[in-house]
């Protein structure tokens, strides 16, 4: 140290050879990626096949690094993870991977949590994806503008990583309940799915494909 001048640090982190995993696994396009400010890092780890290991895919928006990790930490065991720093860059994930399960801040950068989920949710591609909403705004008007845009699920930070798993765990499995049910029918009646108006639309869709073969 000098006076007037302070002191600079130099940290070193080991980055576990995960260049030498990204050969071994087919690329995407990413010319036409939103940048990352945090790095190329996130996207390389999202380049990974969404079928790694056979699990399935959840993907965590999320502005905060450190929170980011922590949602990671809790899930990686059980899950493939993709994440993305902002709304922007987790809208684009989700309609190129279209993941199991989305987890995401509200207030963030670019996009809003609240305007990613509307734009969600309104896309045949991505409107059967169930959403977390997280927000450190505890106010019962906070917690309805989440769910008025088809947010599955609502979670107030500091929140309890295992109470976070066991969400993700049933969300998840009910859509796969849902799935397997309307697989083994016969004949689909649209209005019998208790999901979004886009869904029962996209639905109707198909079968109307369905009777013109």
């Amino acid at each position: 140290s000098s006076d007037e001048k302070g002191t600079v640090f130099t940290v070193l982190l080991k980055f576990e050879n995960s260049l030498q995993r990204i050969d071994t696994v087919k690329q995407v396009d990413l010319v036409h990626r939103p940048i990352i400010s945090t790095g190329e890092m996130i996207e390389r780890e999202n380049d990974l096949s969404i079928e790694e290991n056979g699990k399935d895919t959840v993907l965590i928006v999320e502005d905060n690094a450190d929170v980011r990790a922590f949602i990671r930490r809790g899930l990686e065991s059980s899950y493939h993870i993709l994440e993305a720093p902002h709304g922007e860059a987790g809208l684009h994930l989700a309609n190129e991977q279209i993941p199991h399960l989305i987890i995401a801040d509200v207030m963030m950068p670019k996009m809003s949590g609240i305007d990613l989920c509307y734009q969600l949710k309104n896309n045949e591609k991505t409107s059967h994806i169930p959403v977390i909403m997280l927000t450190a705004r505890a106010d019962h008007e906070s917690k309805l503008e989440g769910l008025k845009t088809g947010a599955d699920d609502y979670l107030i930070k500091p929140f309890n990583p295992e109470e976070l798993v066991v969400r993700v765990n049933n969300l998840i499995e009910q859509r796969k309940r849902l799935a397997q049910k309307y697989n083994q029918k016969l004949i689909v009646q649209p209005h019998e799915i208790a999901v979004s108006s886009l869904d029962e639309r996209f639905i109707q869709k198909i079968i109307k494909f369905k009777y013109q073969l």
